[in-house]
């Protein structure tokens, strides 16, 4: 059963709670990158040879950075600078095997997607609860979107000329290009 708000968000009254589901929006990026980063990381520590590293945002002396082990050969490393940006880095493999790797990404993105939707259009839940599910919902279709198309993201510090999205880097894979930068 899909079910209307429970509040009118277009008053007033439904005010603090877009405010709320803006503010979730921001605060969830690091986490929604983080986890997006981890499904292609998932697919390339079982079909490539050699470390995986996740990096989330842009790492910056003398401002927060984590970096950790996950294992024998998955590293990590999370910095609250852009943190719409990441990178999963792997050694090259064969080209079916890049593809899987490159859909890891957007299909852990649209299944957190998917199932925040599915909670918030069958449950009637108590209005916060609805904005901050709302909020986790845009940030992962957000990233799915910024994922599947085809296009050249924001350079960075990193790579100034920018990074390929996961759509662009399967249609060059496809089309018999390399995947990378």
């Amino acid at each position: 059963m899909i079910s209307l708000a429970s509040i009118n968000y277009f008053s007033l009254e439904g005010l603090p709670y877009i405010l709320l589901a803006i503010l979730s929006i921001w605060l969830f990026q690091p986490l929604a990158t983080l986890f997006h980063e981890a499904g292609h990381a998932l697919f390339a520590y079982f079909l490539s040879k050699g470390n995986v590293f996740i990096h989330v945002g842009e790492p910056r002396k003398n401002r927060f950075s984590l970096r950790f082990r996950l294992g024998r050969r998955l590293f990590c490393s999370l910095s609250i600078r852009k943190p719409r940006s990441g990178v999963t880095v792997f050694k090259e493999t064969h080209v079916l095997a890049q593809c899987l790797i490159l859909l890891g990404g957007p299909l852990i993105s649209f299944t957190l997607c998917f199932h925040a939707g599915f909670i918030l259009f069958s449950q009637n839940l108590p209005a916060p609860f609805e904005a901050v599910l709302a909020g986790w919902f845009c940030v992962n279709l957000l990233g799915l979107m910024r994922a599947l198309l085809p296009a050249m993201l924001q350079p960075s510090k990193s790579f100034p000329h920018g990074v390929p999205s996961d759509g662009l880097q399967l249609f060059r894979l496809i089309s018999g290009g390399k995947s990378g930068t």
